[in-house]
């Protein structure tokens, strides 16, 4: 895990027929707030599942912190985010959230994974636990990486989550 015991998070993008893997920045100055973060891996939906969760575990190892001061914190960010843009092809934010499904994955401090399928909404993501798409996927910490990439294959095939 990163430092200050951040849980390491990878956001998992399903767009048309690819999945987009990235890695995040936390940010401590704005309550939950994430950036994207490098690296960010596009593949096809066709990928193994072995070779999905290979690319969610590391992009979970290089999941880190912003700077403490927050201006340095705010541009670091917005790099971090262009960073992704330019890796994975996208104009912008909107062209690559267009049409977009959002599982996010966090390792639980026991090693574990936990899936959480996201709700867009019409300004970001929300993960409402009472509506049944929503609800997250456990996975025990000696999970193989095609375990991890089957188990999120099937999430994002899901239905998205609404209201």
């Amino acid at each position: 895990m990163s430092e200050a015991s951040t849980p390491d998070r990878v956001e998992i993008y399903r767009r048309g027929r690819k999945f987009i893997v990235t890695s995040t920045v936390k940010d401590r100055f704005h309550g939950s707030s994430w950036f994207a973060a490098p690296p960010a891996v596009v593949l096809p939906d066709t990928v193994s599942d072995v070779q999905l969760g290979a690319a969610v575990m590391g992009a979970a190892d290089a999941v880190s912190e912003l700077p403490s001061d927050e201006e340095e914190a705010a541009e670091r960010g917005r790099e971090s985010e262009e960073a992704v843009l330019a890796e994975t092809g996208f104009s912008s934010w909107s062209a690559l959230l267009r049409n977009a499904k959002l599982v996010s994955v966090s390792r639980r401090s026991d090693g574990g994974w936990l899936i959480q399928p996201m709700r867009k909404l019409r300004h970001g993501w929300d993960s409402p636990k009472e509506l049944p798409l929503c609800r997250p996927t456990e996975l025990d910490s000696a999970v193989e990486e095609g375990e991890l990439g089957e188990a999120l294959k099937t999430r994002l095939a899901e239905p998205t989550p609404t209201a």
